[in-house]
């Protein structure tokens, strides 16, 4: 599913395959899709037996506007390679403050 978080609040996506044997899922960003996030910022997880994968991290004003997303890959018995993905966009939010300066005389 998409997301819309205030910046600097957590992104969260997650995905669920199925399969046998069960796939190697990884996350991407859409701009670099050869190239799995590898960076500290992501921290990426496996449940249920590993069919399921969250990807989660703080977000970022450069963040904005960032499609993700996950994709399931599995070999079969046969050496066919099946995938999958599935994807999600990010929208931040940014919160606008204002100064007021009073000056006396």
């Amino acid at each position: 599913m998409n997301a819309t978080v205030m910046v600097g609040d957590t992104a969260l996506f997650s995905c669920l395959f199925t399969g046998d044997p069960l796939p190697t899922i990884e996350w991407f960003e859409r701009a670099n899709p050869s190239s799995p996030l590898s960076d500290m910022k992501y921290t990426v997880t496996l449940s249920g037996n590993g069919l399921a994968s969250e990807l989660n991290f703080t977000t970022e004003v450069s963040d904005h506007n960032t499609a993700y997303f996950c994709r399931a890959m599995q070999t079969l018995v046969t050496g066919e390679v099946m995938e999958e993905t599935s994807s999600a966009f990010l929208t931040i939010l940014c919160e606008l403050v204002t100064r007021r300066h009073l000056i006396f005389f």
